[in-house]
């Protein structure tokens, strides 16, 4: 009954008393007689208490007719509401048959310009755009990212995973690209400064991956013999990192750009620099360049003892840019300690450099056994690392060993800088960004603590300036140690700990998606071994995990395996790939058969060993 009664005639009755409070009982007695019973009584008290646009409720039973400015509003407010349900409707009907919306192109529209980005990372969900897509994905039983690729609005799932990473951690875009005459005068500007440096007397190589471009370090190491002319009696290590902090000072343009992306990000096939390339060309070591360099200069005995060290901002030629990936096949151990014996079975480089690697590979034998000796234990060997490789959409995925002679010589001398210059740091009481470990748990800190699973006192990051900036912020300390200047930190303060709250938050980010990337393509490579039929007809090799979980050997993919029995980690075994879902990443595997091939032992382990 309540919703039979003329509502707009009620207050056309009423409307001459604006200003006066009236029950609902006289209006049912006016509107259906004297006399109303409990049911009419009821329906127009009903009646009013649903209709605020015509009525505003008083108190207990009481009720003052609205004026007609206010229905007015009200109502267009109702009618433009009820356009915008029907554009809604109109617009998610389009979405559910793999339509863009031709009035979402329309910056003019009613739903303005509409990015399908937008629309998945932090969407505003009151918008009309986000209503429509929301009923469309209820209608198809889609996820909102499924149903924008099936609208085309991506080209493909990576394109998808690409963009979502981007907006995210790079909302202002990925061009960073300064205004190039500042930037032209900014490095010109250098010029004299690097020029009055002194210039090294020793020549400098680095070793480096094919696809590194920003070259951070480079070694080199000097020779001195007894009176007999054949007896070695000291070792000159030279660790020579390249100098942006000449440039990027604090709270400086440049430097700011830099604080932006806290690191360089590294996923398969792509790579987001942390510096505009016109900086990283000006400091990387490049073969052939006079480069400024910060260098570490640690003396050692006969032994391998240390015995002296320096650190100075010079000049340096770097003679060549060795690349292990190139070399590693002709260089393995036995091949190497060969060198440091002084034999030369075959000229995989010329003569002094085989002499100079071959002594590094002592130094680094000797210093990894003083690290396990405090670590108690030794360290894992044999380790892999995956290497993709991506060219037209083809991949392909290569077994590196962690551990190759040329590895580990690079990976012990950047341990030994970054613990001596983590103590030079100590020793002059100034702040740093230091990485510690204890329990298994690294962390950031502005004061030294022991890093127990390296086995040394102290460590920081100083080694990559061009690609991480706690290794920037640790160069500008150093820089002034070496040069007699004042520090940018001479205590610890809020800045430091911001800086280290956002390189953190950024690099475990940047880690993830370099994880999620190499998912994505490691099943774009099972794909491509299943289309071309070179999978041993759909079986994989794998090794169990713990809990019902195996990873493919020769990918880095973990997937859950319910129908393994739990209990055999470490173990190989053949399973098939039942399905791929390459939006979310997801795979669906079964168990064929036990394959008790030895494997690597390290292949058993859950987690890949996090950065240092």
């Amino acid at each position: 009954l309540a919703a039979e009664l003329d509502v707009a005639f009620i207050w056309e009755v009423c409307s001459p008393a604006a200003d006066v409070d009236l029950d609902f009982v006289a209006l049912a007695s006016e509107y259906f007689g004297r006399g109303p019973n409990a049911v009419q009584a009821c329906a127009m008290l009903m009646c009013l208490q649903d209709s605020p646009i015509w009525f505003l409720r008083r108190g207990r039973g009481l009720f003052r007719p609205q004026s007609r400015e206010h229905i007015d509003r009200a109502l267009q407010a109702l009618e433009r509401r009820r356009r915008q349900d029907d554009m809604v409707q109109a617009w998610a009907k389009q979405l559910a048959e793999n339509q863009w919306p031709q009035d979402w192109l329309d910056p003019q529209g009613l739903a303005g310009l509409v990015r399908p980005i937008s629309l998945l990372l932090k969407p505003d969900k009151q918008s009309l755009a986000y209503r429509a897509l929301e009923l469309a994905c209820q209608t198809r039983q889609l996820s909102a990212a499924r149903l924008l690729l099936s609208c085309g609005q991506f080209a493909s799932p990576l394109q998808l995973h690409q963009e979502l990473f981007a907006r995210e951690q790079f909302p202002k875009g990925l061009e960073t690209n300064p205004p190039p005459i500042e930037l032209d005068r900014a490095i010109a500007a250098l010029k004299l400064p690097i020029d009055a440096l002194d210039q090294a007397a020793v020549e400098a190589f680095s070793i480096d991956d094919s696809s590194t471009t920003e070259i951070d370090d480079a070694l080199s190491l000097s020779i001195s013999y007894a009176n007999d002319g054949q007896t070695m009696s000291e070792l000159c290590l030279g660790v020579h990192i390249a100098a942006p902090a000449m440039l990027l000072t604090p709270e400086s343009r440049w430097d700011a750009i830099a604080k932006e992306r806290m690191s360089t990000v590294y996923a398969p096939g792509q790579k987001i620099q942390m510096l505009p390339e016109a900086i990283v060309r000006c400091f990387s070591l490049d073969e052939g360049r006079l480069c400024p360099a910060l260098s570490l200069y640690v003396r050692f005995n006969a032994q391998c003892e240390v015995i002296g060290e320096e650190t100075r901002l010079e000049k340096v030629k770097v003679v060549a840019n060795l690349r292990h990936d190139q070399l590693e096949s002709s260089i393995d151990e036995e091949v190497i300690e060969a060198w440091e014996r002084g034999e030369w079975p075959q000229p995989v480089l010329a003569e002094p450099v085989m002499q100079v690697l071959g002594q590094l590979w002592r130094l680094a034998k000797q210093l990894q056994a003083e690290r396990e000796i405090v670590r108690g234990r030794p360290e894992p060997r044999f380790r892999s690392d995956f290497h993709f490789r991506i060219e037209a959409d083809r991949v392909e995925i290569e077994q590196r060993r962690r551990d190759a002679p040329l590895d580990r010589i690079v990976a012990e001398m950047m341990i030994l800088a970054n613990s001596r210059w983590g103590r030079w740091l100590a020793l002059n009481r100034l702040p740093g960004i230091f990485r510690s470990q204890s329990m298994g748990r690294a962390r950031m800190t502005t004061h030294p603590i022991a890093h127990q699973g390296l086995g040394v006192g102290q460590y920081v990051w100083a080694t990559s300036p061009l690609r991480r900036y706690a290794d920037l912020v640790n160069q500008r300390q150093l820089l002034a140690l070496a040069t007699r200047q004042r520090p940018p930190f001479l205590q610890e303060s809020a800045d430091l700990h911001q800086v280290i709250a956002g390189f953190d938050a950024r690099y475990d980010a940047y880690s993830d998606y370099q994880s999620r990337m190499e998912r994505y393509w490691s099943m774009r490579w099972l794909q491509q071994l299943q289309n071309e039929a070179s999978g041993q007809g759909g079986r994989f090799r794998a090794v169990a995990l713990r809990e019902q979980r195996a990873r493919l050997r020769d990918a880095p993919l973990v997937f859950a395996l319910p129908d393994m029995p739990d209990g055999h980690a470490g173990r190989g075994l053949m399973v098939a790939i039942v399905k791929m879902d390459l939006i979310d990443l997801t795979l669906e595997a079964r168990m064929l058969a036990w394959d008790d091939e030895a494997i690597d032992a390290n292949l058993g382990s859950d987690h890949a060993t996090p950065p240092a």
